[in-house]
């Protein structure tokens, strides 16, 4: 089930209960969206994980000592330090029926709020000031992204708004509390649309519920969510929603596990009707971590590479939606002609076209032309004319841009390979330079522009990449492009000419040089295991990899960052490993 007001009100019971009065120890980042304290309470360290992956938000209690996934901490987690470290867990509460918990802190007479929004894609970490004003949070949220809500350090902080009921059913105004207010959600769900079904009715005036919560509801009064109103006894579900709903006062949490329909472990705050292997537990955050925390990776590199990954397959859409443009375009223009003898045709018959017609009949090519009729004939033809000449000018641009965006989805696609790869932190973010860089060459001109307008092909955020990786094997170096950017480096910059260049044959892989021991076979051959290994034919028994001198590679006109041609080389078959290559330290 997905992390909803229920689960997060029992959460926060049992969040409040183990670090209330307790002091913050320590704060990590156990994943690129999630943040970990370590709070000291009641004689014992308390892990409280609050996420806000896009599919595993959640906030929990770890029985685990959590690891930090970066080595470096990120702004959010060094601000967190800065005020909350050694402060003092004040009280931990949620909003009512809302999926949002507030942790607050105080040292001193300084206070603070930690503030978990669980809410899918959209959920965040915030922390906030005495003032209502923002610190920082896990994902920044510019005005652009939301205007009535951005989330950005200095704004005030807004809190998630309430959905209303739904208006298609139910007259406009707050979702009701079965339990609280019993009568009025009686008489609003007896009234709704008779065809409407269950799980919609219960769905559009419950507050903070998830499907499995109203298929609970419904379970409980003998009615399948999927059937019509009118054929249910609504007395029933008001029932057995007020039943549920009473958890919220009574707080008698009773956590489970279980299958569900679909075969998958899943959880839930109380005693779920329905499921299978159904098995009580005693402590909510461990349904959740066993159910949900396996599946967001706390793997540093894996955390960051889905992260990049996320980002090419965006960049990939956009250029494929391009692509999708453009072909429309180029379909169009092929009406060119078309147009032209429309305007030619009016303007040949425009003494006979009568004032505001609608149309012109030319019987002699059986053809019909629409006219505007509050334009003159010379205006009607000046307008197809237009056409036609935009028409015209993009059967010329067209193609050109075609190619190019062809030529990018091309790179997103060796990026994307890239991603798989990388084997460090550094080289996923080089890759997300490459993105961005991308993307900011697209959108202010071919070549990027230093501030002083010189053309350059340096980092525009001017921190200094490490560069390829080099291994040494005997008295050979091998020096290893991982990604598009280093892959031109190694190729063109780094490289002599009478080195041997190795690549996977007919892969997206890295570009490889042998700077010494050429002439040595068993280090060729090792040389070729390597360039198998950083190649996307990495997990096969078998590459085959191309060798040749380096003055034999040449860059394709026009093509992709590291596309290159190359002549004069033998195939080698390998199999892909680092072997006893030596990483060279910097």
């Amino acid at each position: 089930m997905p992390f909803d007001a229920m689960t997060m009100a029992a959460v926060t019971d049992e969040v409040g209960m183990a670090v209330t009065a307790g002091r913050t120890q320590k704060i990590i980042q156990p994943s690129i969206n999630s943040v970990a304290l370590a709070i000291y309470a009641q004689g014992h360290q308390h892990w409280v994980l609050l996420s806000s992956d896009p599919q595993y938000a959640r906030v929990q209690l770890s029985t685990e000592r959590l690891a930090k996934a970066f080595s470096t901490p990120s702004p959010f987690v060094m601000l967190l330090r800065k005020h909350l470290e050694g402060a003092r867990v004040a009280s931990v509460t949620s909003t009512p029926s809302e999926r949002v918990l507030t942790v607050s802190f105080e040292s001193g007479s300084d206070r603070w709020t930690l503030l978990a929004e669980v809410m899918g894609r959209h959920s965040n970490v915030v922390l906030v000031s005495s003032t209502g004003s923002i610190l920082g949070s896990l994902k920044s949220v510019s005005a652009r992204q939301s205007p009535s809500r951005p989330i950005l350090p200095g704004a005030p902080y807004v809190p998630p708004p309430k959905r209303p009921r739904d208006d298609a059913l139910y007259a406009t105004g707050e979702r009701v509390d079965p339990c609280r207010d019993t009568e009025r959600f009686a008489y609003l769900l007896s009234h709704v649309p008779p065809d409407t079904t269950v799980q919609a009715a219960l769905m559009g005036l419950l507050p903070g519920a998830s499907p499995f919560l109203v298929h609970q509801i419904a379970t409980r009064a003998d009615s399948p969510a999927s059937e019509r109103m009118e054929k249910v006894v609504s007395a029933r579900l008001v029932e057995a929603g007020a039943r549920l709903f009473a958890l919220y006062q009574t707080r008698d949490w009773r956590p489970c596990t279980f299958v569900d329909g679909r075969a998958r472990a899943d959880y839930a705050p109380y005693i779920a009707l329905g499921v299978s292997q159904l098995e009580p537990h005693s402590s909510i955050s461990s349904v959740v971590d066993a159910c949900t925390g396996a599946r967001e990776s706390r793997d540093s590199l894996g955390v960051a590479r889905k992260a990049v990954i996320a980002d090419i397959a965006r960049r990939q859409r956009m250029i494929e939606g391009r692509i999708a443009s453009l072909e429309e375009g180029l379909l169009a223009s092929q009406g060119a002609t078309v147009e032209k003898e429309k305007g030619q045709l009016i303007l040949a018959y425009s003494s006979s076209i009568a004032t505001r017609a609608e149309r012109l009949e030319v019987p002699d090519m059986n053809m019909t032309i629409a006219l505007d009729p509050f334009m003159s004939a010379s205006e009607n033809a000046e307008r197809h004319f237009r056409r036609y000449k935009k028409l015209r000018d993009a059967s010329v641009k067209i193609p050109g841009l075609l190619e190019n965006a062809h030529l990018e989805v091309q790179s997103t696609r060796d990026a994307a390979i890239f991603a798989q790869l990388a084997d460090s932190e550094n080289s996923l973010n080089e890759l997300r330079r490459e993105i961005q860089e991308s993307q900011g060459q697209r959108a202010g001109g071919r070549l990027h522009r230093q501030a002083d307008g010189s053309k350059s092909g340096k980092r525009s955020d001017n921190k200094k990449a490490r560069g390829p990786a080099r291994y040494r094997l005997g008295g050979a170096v091998a020096i290893v492009g991982k990604n598009a950017h280093e892959n031109e480096e190694v190729t063109f910059r780094l490289g002599r000419r009478e080195d041997l260049w190795l690549h996977a044959r007919q892969r997206t892989g890295a570009h490889v040089i042998l700077q010494g021991g050429s002439g040595d076979d068993a280090i060729v051959i090792a040389g070729g295991e390597l360039a198998a290994y950083f190649s996307e034919g990495r997990a096969d028994s078998g590459v085959d990899v191309d060798v040749t001198q380096l003055r034999n590679v040449r860059k394709i006109p026009g093509g992709p960052m590291g596309r290159v041609t190359y002549s004069n080389f033998r195939t080698l078959r390998v199999k892909p490993g680092i072997g006893q290559w030596e990483t060279v330290r910097k």
